[in-house]
């Protein structure tokens, strides 16, 4: 049997995406039996065959090789679980694994944040070391990197288009981004929408009211779905949550016993996210909407298409 026709049998529909440098890389590399064993001992980390098919390269390794990388990440505290979900850390050789890992430590990023965060092990550390620098230049302490280190995946210019958008046209201050730097993660346009959502579904205000969000950085994180069963519990039962906005961000069960005072915590928590579900799906199903409208129009317009909250 020729390699592809050994991989259509193991990978079956998923052997579709398997690229073609991995076919040509196991070319030169492997056997029929040396595919078969690593695919078997690939399985038999938990890891599913469509992750296979993805890094199809590692079949091209042997077994014995794939294990010693497998073991060296289990020294680091990387977990099975982990290992699977990040299958490309297997390709890598175990003294390079060692090399990144120690460099993210003299960085400041614990032990446990490395593990959280395992795919910064497949990053070259001065790429990383290029893109903290470039967080601290933007005012973003290491405390703040190493609590969000989800930052330094992030292409430094991309970082810097999102916090020209949020400081120029969202109207955001300075110190609030850099208090909560994860903004700089978010899907901008369902920010910008969840803002203006804020205030004019929460609030109450017209279009063309004045609106300044840096006063609401409590509500930056949570759900509008969340926020707008809330709001309806509210009116529904008479509760004023106009002149006390953080109702909205109360726990469930605190919210539901200030009316139904007989209820048990565990009772009030799950009618508050029964309340919430229908909420929540008909916002998650229209969002997914919104962000293709919102990416089809910048392909269209060359900007995003909330310029204004």
């Amino acid at each position: 049997m020729t390699i592809e026709d050994v991989l259509k049998e193991l990978l079956g529909k998923h052997f579709s995406k398997v690229s073609k440098f991995c076919l040509d890389f196991m070319g030169g590399k492997q056997n029929e039996d040396g595919i078969r064993k690593t695919f078997e001992y690939l399985q038999k980390l938990g890891i599913k065959t469509e992750k296979i098919a993805m890094n199809a390269c590692l079949l091209g390794r042997n077994s014995g090789t794939i294990k010693d990388h497998y073991d060296k990440l289990i020294s680091l505290g990387i977990s099975p679980q982990k290992t699977a979900t990040n299958t490309s850390l297997l390709g890598r050789n175990s003294e390079i694994i060692q090399k990144h890992y120690d460099k993210l430590i003299n960085l400041g990023i614990s032990p446990q944040k490395i593990v959280m965060n395992a795919p910064l092990l497949t990053m070259n550390p001065e790429t990383i070391k290029d893109h903290y620098d470039k967080l601290i230049r933007l005012g973003i302490s290491p405390q703040k990197i190493i609590t969000q280190t989800s930052l330094l995946f992030r292409n430094p210019e991309s970082i810097q288009d999102y916090y020209n958008y949020l400081t120029n046209i969202i109207k955001l201050e300075k110190n609030k981004i850099l208090d909560q730097p994860q903004l700089l993660l978010f899907n901008l346009d369902a920010f910008a929408k969840k803002l203006r959502i804020f205030k004019l579904d929460i609030l109450g205000l017209r279009r063309n009211n004045a609106f300044n969000p840096n006063e609401y950085t409590q509500f930056y994180l949570t759900s509008p779905a969340t926020l707008l069963a809330k709001k309806n519990y509210c009116i529904d039962n008479r509760i004023d949550y106009r002149n006390n906005l953080l109702l909205l961000k109360r726990l469930w069960r605190k919210l539901i016993k200030r009316v139904e005072k007989k209820l048990s915590d565990a009772e009030a928590e799950k009618k508050g996210k029964r309340i919430t579900l229908p909420c929540k799906q008909r916002y998650d199903n229209w969002m997914r909407e919104y962000k293709n409208w919102c990416h089809e129009f910048a392909l269209r317009r060359g900007r995003r298409l909330i310029i204004r909250v």
